[in-house]
């Protein structure tokens, strides 16, 4: 394994400390931590667009949870990196996340419709690492923080025992792939029982690797794949937002 993209949905910058998730706190000491920016509307499709395609929401064109063809194709970094020659998976609980790459850019693709509890999260960790042994790269996603978070309100106990969760699954991770360059971040934060303003609490969220790394100022959801790019050595598209 490469490189591993993980993804917490709904995890709010400011979510991230040694008390909820000291796995993440670690991997930021070890390496870069940073509070980035998502982009508008903050809500998990657009979001996650921008993480995989490297441009603004108003770019792709995708502004709501449903997906739809764009009109001038981007490659996600998935694509980029299957056209390198790199085999490359996709792991996560929520299946609008499908339409992030082209179908025959993933080795493997594993969809498990249970993002309603902590378990579902474990769930799309061992469905990863069935598969991890055959893969260059990774994308591994969990969905209950924001599940907790719509239902019993953002850094309430519910909200930050499901960020808990993802965090030890990530501790895991950083154990069972010491010598993978690692993403942890989110597409994006929220406030009360929902998201998708322009308040702090939503826009802000956590970028963190598990090795030093240049990163611009500011740095946004939407420079992710140039990173990625870099640290694997492979060139970017020329669509997307370049590193400053």
């Amino acid at each position: 394994m490469k490189a591993i993209l993980v993804s917490i949905d709904g995890l709010r910058a400011d979510a991230v400390t040694s008390e909820t998730t000291p796995n993440l706190v670690r991997l930021g000491e070890i390496g870069t931590r940073v509070v980035a920016r998502t982009v508008m509307p903050c809500c998990t499709l657009p979001c996650h667009t921008s993480m995989f395609r490297g441009v603004d929401a108003t770019r792709h064109g995708i502004t709501t949870n449903t997906w739809q063809p764009m009109v001038r194709p981007i490659n996600s970094i998935m694509d980029t990196l299957h056209n390198g020659d790199f085999r490359v998976g996709g792991f996560f609980n929520w299946g609008e996340l499908r339409d992030l790459w082209a179908p025959g850019s993933v080795a493997t693709s594993v969809f498990i419709r249970d993002s309603h509890r902590p378990e579902g999260d474990v769930r799309v960790y061992e469905a990863f690492m069935a598969a991890a042994n055959d893969l260059d790269f990774a994308f591994v996603y969990f969905g209950h923080t924001d599940e907790a978070g719509h239902a019993a309100g953002w850094m309430s106990e519910t909200y930050l025992g499901a960020a808990a969760n993802a965090d030890k699954l990530v501790g895991k991770i950083m154990a069972d792939f010491p010598s993978a360059f690692l993403i942890v971040m989110s597409d994006h934060g929220g406030h009360d029982r929902t998201h998708g303003t322009e308040l702090k609490e939503d826009m802000e969220i956590p970028f963190i690797t598990n090795r030093p790394v240049p990163l611009p100022s500011p740095m946004m959801i939407y420079h992710t794949p140039a990173v990625i790019a870099r640290e694997l050595g492979i060139r970017p598209e020329r669509e997307w937002e370049a590193l400053a």
